[in-house]
């Protein structure tokens, strides 16, 4: 029998039909929230254990931790470190990795070096006005010593297991460079491209879309300085900002109104997946300037699309899918040094090579191989 944890995300159902179907029956999957819940927002499958974690109900769920060969942590939270350090060490543990279990709770890059000169400069003063007055200075003290335990607990954790499954081998490398882990690399993915863009895209209007969330990493200013010096013409500018630090959404509204004026378009509610769908289609560029992996799910959604995507030459996934054999530009070398050009859409020839290279690489069948090599272990 092997046990799998996971949080309330649409992927688990993914995960669970794709074992089911490849025939692996000795899995207990065990959904935990940190609140009390009386079921799942986002999980819909029948063959789950929905729980509060931490308490006798997450006890029940799980059982008896001696009848486990194998336990599958699908994203190493807080609460997973802490439970991945009470298991024996006959159990073997795999983590699933996402990308900010690791990359950011590992604490693996400096804060500084994930955002470019102007980012960095509002990124600093958000921080500075947090820790104005004494309480705050209190609050964040006390926030930093909490942090600094639950951080030395993630290593910990980290370091117990035998296995870390991501897509990127160059993101492990890094985990394991910093923290001298033991554990071997698997490759994995959850869902294939059908799954993850399940209807025929394709470019309808020559807008640009940046950055996918209200978050520093997204470095919008660099990008949103470099279009103020170019010829929009009728192009709208689509920035989601539905989700993430709302402080800084305030100030990206702010920025992109006085540099771009009415090209600016932001997306700050919610959207319905075919809605949000309309949107990239109406858009020929695409720019994700984060400097780690990050929007993997927007990014395949425009290569199908057919839209010309650039992205930091500092992130590993950028790295990783052009050594795949995608066509991709970077912001460094192509977006700030280009001129008008940069904004040309992508040849059909080049379309059609991005969609055949990103459909051999998240493809069904690979989906099957790296199930079965995950599940094998």
């Amino acid at each position: 029998m092997n046990l799998h944890l996971f949080q309330d995300e649409k992927y688990v159902d993914y995960f669970i039909h794709r074992t089911a179907s490849l025939g692996y029956k000795e899995e207990r999957f065990v959904v935990y929230t940190t609140h009390k819940r009386e079921k799942p927002l986002y999980v819909k499958s029948e063959n789950i254990h929905f729980c509060q974690y931490g308490t006798p109900d997450f006890g029940a769920a799980v059982g008896e931790i001696s009848q486990y060969k194998k336990v599958y942590i699908h994203y190493l939270s807080t609460m997973m470190a802490e439970f991945v350090n009470t298991l024996p060490k006959s159990i073997k543990i795999i983590w699933i990795f996402w990308g900010a279990d690791g990359l950011e709770t590992l604490r693996v890059f400096a804060e500084s070096s994930l955002y470019q000169p102007s980012t960095l400069e509002l990124y600093k003063k958000w921080k500075l006005k947090s820790r104005m007055h004494f309480k705050e200075v209190w609050r964040w003290l006390k926030k930093e010593i909490k942090g600094y335990l639950l951080y030395k607990n993630h290593i910990k954790a980290a370091r117990r297991c035998n296995y870390v499954a991501t897509l990127i081998p160059e993101d492990y490398a890094l985990i394991q460079k910093k923290h001298q882990l033991t554990a071997r690399f698997i490759p994995y993915f959850y869902t294939t491209v059908a799954q993850m863009v399940p209807q025929q895209l394709s470019v309808k209007n020559v807008n640009v879309f940046l950055g996918n969330s209200a978050s520093f990493t997204n470095n919008h200013v660099e990008i949103l300085e470099k279009l103020a010096r170019l010829a929009l013409n009728h192009r709208k500018v689509l920035c989601p900002l539905s989700y993430g630090i709302e402080e800084y959404k305030e100030m990206i509204l702010e920025k992109g109104k006085i540099l771009l004026g009415h090209h600016f378009q932001p997306l700050t509610t919610f959207l319905h997946r075919d809605e949000y769908y309309q949107h990239i289609e109406s858009a020929c560029v695409a720019i994700m300037n984060h400097s780690r992996q990050q929007g993997l799910g927007n990014i395949i959604a425009f290569l199908m699309s057919g839209a010309r995507i650039y992205m930091s030459n500092e992130s590993t996934l950028y790295r990783f899918l052009v050594q795949n054999g995608l066509i991709l530009f970077s912001v460094q070398e192509d977006f700030l040094l280009g001129g008008q050009e940069i904004l040309n859409p992508l040849t059909s020839e080049q379309i059609e090579h991005n969609r055949l290279k990103i459909t051999e690489l998240f493809g069904e069948e690979a989906g099957e191989n790296i199930c079965h090599q995950l599940l094998n272990l």
